[in-house]
């Protein structure tokens, strides 16, 4: 049986039904999928789209929705959980987690303001990690507080040239460092 119903009535969202949906955007966008869920108090509905192996999950506020066409009914099975690709979820965790590790590790304990936006501008060319509350620039360099070019030191295994790179790095004021 094929339906279509407009405005507010939805009653094809049923759940187990599989329905075209067209919203009210600009271009009227439309997709098509099943029913997953629909709650009136929040006025949202829930549609799986895709197939199994990678189903996908649309939450559309129902305000948004202009019309519902239905393409087939619900078969009355029950409909559980649609089944993700374990490994790939893992993965994209596993991603994510050391990203925000390697970002926290950018993020100077105990210092300055303008201390966390020198080593900014010295990461933006150069390996840096914080030593206490010292930056250590290409493994070689240290630049101590309170961060001048006085206070910038050398480790044994440290070249001239790497001393005066990062040197003319930290004489820059940090109002120019905040403009790039």
């Amino acid at each position: 049986m094929a339906g279509e119903a407009r405005g507010k009535d939805l009653g094809f969202l049923a759940i187990g039904n599989k329905v075209e949906v067209t919203l009210k955007t600009q271009n009227s966008a439309k997709f098509s999928g099943l029913v997953y869920t629909y709650d009136k108090t929040s006025n949202l509905a829930v549609f799986e789209e895709g197939g199994i192996k990678e189903p996908n999950l649309r939450i559309v506020n129902t305000a948004a929705i202009k019309s519902v066409k239905l393409l087939e009914e619900a078969t009355g099975e029950h409909l559980g959980p649609p089944q993700f690709n374990q490994g790939l979820v893992a993965g994209r965790y596993n991603q994510e987690f050391e990203r925000l590790r390697n970002e926290s590790k950018e993020i100077g304990q105990d210092v300055s303001h303008e201390a966390q936006i020198l080593f900014d501008a010295l990461a933006k060319t150069y390996p840096c990690a914080w030593q206490g509350q010292s930056i250590l620039v290409l493994g070689e360099v240290k630049v101590n507080p309170p961060y001048t070019s006085e206070c910038v030191t050398a480790l044994p295994s440290a070249s001239e040239s790497a001393i005066a790179q990062v040197k003319k790095v930290v004489r820059i004021p940090v109002v120019y460092v905040l403009l790039f």
